[in-house]
């Protein structure tokens, strides 16, 4: 089925994918911009990005995104596929009019990044990978993350996932970010958040991943315990070419925590 766009009440735009999904997106920045896509995270929306769409936005048209099953986008019943999250972006990326675009994606966003540079190697023009692995964590583990987001709500993880996110410093001097984050966490809907933990259970592109021939930016930070420098090690050690960035005292969400340092690595990148 051909894919359309819907206005909803609340005047966000949607993409209705192939499989009748309503996947929520915004293009702003610079009409005359090259291309630029932004994947967040699992758990989070497309404002996780805010800083560096709002340093972007003069330079690059940008396609902020909420990945299916998060923010404004639907939730429909799992399990999720990484194939299936990665292609409703390149249906969004037609809608678009983006034959080509950058690509920068973190954590789950990343992993989609990846299979995106992999099966439509054609569609970049470069890739940034950051806070992301070619299998992250275990079967076991998003197993039981599923489970407790389907009996007890998303709700019930925010501790345990905000303190995987940042240091308790930066935690601690940012409690604004903190709430909104926990805010947006806790109205993520159960079948959305297991739908992707299900995704992330059976996603492993290590055998994949060095045939990705997009010039790439790979970001690892120091205190990530969520998938550590080792995981961004093996990425840069895979893809040819690739360049390596550590940002020093930070966590899992390291274009929050160093938005700054992070900003300055994705816009070098990007204009090299």
């Amino acid at each position: 089925m051909a894919v359309r766009t819907w206005l909803s009440k609340d005047m966000s735009t949607r993409l209705v994918t192939s499989d009748e999904t309503r996947i929520a997106f915004e293009l702003t920045g610079n009409a005359e911009g090259e291309p630029l896509v932004f994947l967040h995270s699992l758990g989070s929306d497309r404002n996780q990005w805010r800083p560096q769409i709002n340093a972007m936005s003069p330079d690059f048209r940008i396609l902020e995104v909420d990945t299916r099953g998060f923010g404004q986008s639907d939730a429909p019943p799992g399990p999720y596929t990484l194939e299936r999250l990665s292609t409703d972006v390149i249906e969004l990326a037609d809608m678009a009019g983006f034959d080509t675009f950058h690509l920068c994606g973190l954590s789950l966003g990343g992993m989609m990044a990846q299979w995106i540079a992999i099966h439509h190697p054609d569609r970049l023009r470069t890739l940034t990978l950051a806070n992301t692995a070619a299998k992250i964590g275990t079967a076991e583990v998003w197993d039981e993350r599923g489970e407790i987001a389907m009996a007890n709500g998303v709700g019930s993880m925010v501790e345990v996932i905000l303190a995987r996110w940042f240091l308790p410093a930066f935690a601690a001097r940012n409690p604004e970010l903190i709430a909104s984050l926990s805010a947006t966490l806790t109205a993520t809907q159960a079948v959305g958040y297991a739908g992707a933990c299900a995704a992330l259970q059976h996603a492993d592109l290590r055998d994949e991943v060095s045939a990705i021939n997009a010039k790439t930016l790979v970001i690892a930070a120091s205190d990530d315990g969520a998938t550590p420098r080792s995981d961004l090690e093996f990425l840069h050690a895979k893809i040819e070419g690739s360049r390596y960035h550590l940002i020093n005292n930070a966590a899992h969400i390291s274009n929050l925590e160093a938005a700054d340092e992070f900003t300055r690595e994705l816009q070098a990148h990007l204009q090299s």
